[in-house]
């Protein structure tokens, strides 16, 4: 029992692991399967389910905490996301950029956007439609859309 406990706790901790560094989930319990042998078939399925179980739980409880810690924690999201490069929004976000405050305007026309870098606004192409978009890590700071 004490070695189903130690595999479990070597599960749970390879399953953060996996899930913060993005590779396959069932890649760690394998190496645990090569570090500590083959276990009895009929503890197979209760692992599974208390590392996925626990997995969810520890990553949902410790994701702010580990943040944090490594210092990668945003503690306000000021930015403003503007969409479209009007004229009218260059001019929101020339005001909004000259005032200290962090303006990023996203169109889908290149020209748009060569303008509003001329003028020394944050812009970017992109299809405000696109999953991609959420993904962006210039978007962390971003907390109010126009």
């Amino acid at each position: 029992m004490l070695e189903l406990g130690g595999i479990i706790i070597l599960g749970i901790f390879a399953q953060w692991v996996a899930w913060r560094l993005k590779i396959p989930a069932i890649l760690p319990l394998i190496l645990i399967w090569l570090l500590v042998g083959p276990i009895a078939a009929e503890y197979i399925t209760p692992l599974v389910f208390a590392v996925v179980l626990t997995t969810v739980l520890l990553n949902a409880t410790t994701a702010r905490l580990f943040a944090k810690i490594s210092g990668v924690f945003l503690k306000n999201s000021e930015g403003i996301r503007i969409v479209g490069v009007s004229k009218f929004s260059r001019l929101i976000g020339e005001y909004l950029t000259n005032n200290g405050r962090h303006a990023l305007l996203i169109d889908s026309d290149e020209n748009n956007i060569k303008r509003a870098k001329e003028l020394g606004i944050e812009a970017f192409t992109a299809n405000i439609y696109s999953d991609a978009l959420t993904d962006n890590i210039e978007l962390n700071d971003v907390g109010y859309l126009m």
